[in-house]
């Protein structure tokens, strides 16, 4: 008989082995009477019951669940890596221009790169750096 505060403990196999060691000592009536025989089942059984196994398959599922909320929170409260390579950039004035490159058609912003970003041509002289202020 098993009660519901056992079942942590007596688990199916603990149970079988149990059993089968019962049966075992048991069927030796020369060796053991029946009080003897459950005794040393228990006696037997015990050490192996009493030792904690750790179950790998909950543990590992347990850490890949709190790795993906711990990411998803890092990435919901703003805390993303890609913000690091644009912290330091200076955002564009309102009469930044953008045009077409020549070569590529790729476009870029005025007073802003000597060579298209995209395809390396030189950029017209009046688009450069400095040149609206000369």
């Amino acid at each position: 008989m098993q009660g519901n505060d056992t079942d942590d403990v007596l688990t199916k196999s603990v149970t079988n082995s149990f059993n089968d060691e019962l049966q075992n000592n048991l069927t030796a009536r020369t060796r053991y009477t029946v009080s003897s025989a459950i005794s040393t089942s228990f006696d037997d059984l015990t050490p192996t019951v009493m030792k904690s196994k750790v179950n790998w398959t909950i543990l590992f599922t347990s850490i890949a669940i709190l790795a993906f909320v711990c990411l998803h929170a890092c990435l919901m409260i703003g805390i993303n890596p890609k913000a690091r390579k644009y912290a330091k950039a200076k955002p564009c004035s309102d009469a930044a221009q953008e045009k077409a490159c020549e070569y590529c058609g790729y476009t870029y912003v005025v007073d802003t790169c000597t060579e298209c970003p995209h395809c390396g041509a030189p950029i017209p002289p009046e688009d450069q750096p400095g040149a609206r202020f000369t």
